[in-house]
């Protein structure tokens, strides 16, 4: 009983951490129309959805009218009390799947046991 409901409680952590979304304006005279986000050395047309230039990052990047840039990232999750959040389980996954991080209690692992 006590391994189903944790293991409903990682689950519904897990799920959870999908849902930080950022947005900014990233105009550019000389690319009117696009995202231009100089920090990522990313020029993107409304429509492109694309994920962060840098390998690890989980973050997906789109593009929308009047240059528009959302970023979607992992966001933060919590454990339970006398748990914690262990790392990624696939960082070089494609957003969301870079997200699933195990929530581990007592030294086991709810989500690979």
């Amino acid at each position: 009983m006590n391994w189903l409901f944790l293991s409903q409680i990682a689950l519904l952590c897990t799920s959870l951490s999908m849902a930080a979304v950022a947005r900014g304006f990233y105009k550019d005279p000389a690319h009117p129309n696009k995202c231009v986000i100089k920090e990522m050395n990313l020029i993107l047309s409304p429509g492109d959805l694309v994920p962060h230039p840098t390998p690890g990052i989980c973050v997906r990047v789109e593009c929308l009218k009047d240059s528009l840039a959302v970023f979607y990232s992992c966001g933060v999750i919590g454990a339970p009390d006398g748990c914690i959040v262990g790392p990624p389980l696939n960082a070089t996954a494609p957003y969301p799947l870079c997200c699933s991080k195990p929530i581990i209690c007592n030294t086991i692992d709810v989500d690979k046991n």
